[in-house]
């Protein structure tokens, strides 16, 4: 299986599991939150969503408004949370 395949099964079954918890999130903004589950840089992710870095800055504002939190580390807990919550 080739990697954007992958990748793209990947931010689907994290918008899903975003969405479970009442939040939709675009097709950018899902691509965006795997990035940062990956712990990429803003550098990184830009360069691997194909976005200026001032693009995906502002993405990631939009993303931590959603999902009400303010922070990586605010991201990486709500996410544990689902996680945890559809594993129980």
């Amino acid at each position: 299986m080739n990697e954007p395949v992958v990748e793209k099964k990947l931010d689907l079954s994290i918008a899903h599991l975003v969405k479970s918890s009442g939040i939709d999130l675009l097709p950018r903004e899902a691509e965006l939150l795997d990035s940062l589950l990956l712990r990429l840089s803003n550098d990184e992710i830009s360069q691997k969503i194909f976005l200026s870095v001032g693009t995906a800055k502002n993405y990631l504002t939009i993303l931590y408004k959603k999902l009400n939190v303010s922070n990586r580390a605010e991201l990486m807990a709500f996410m544990y949370a689902l996680f945890k919550k559809i594993n129980t």
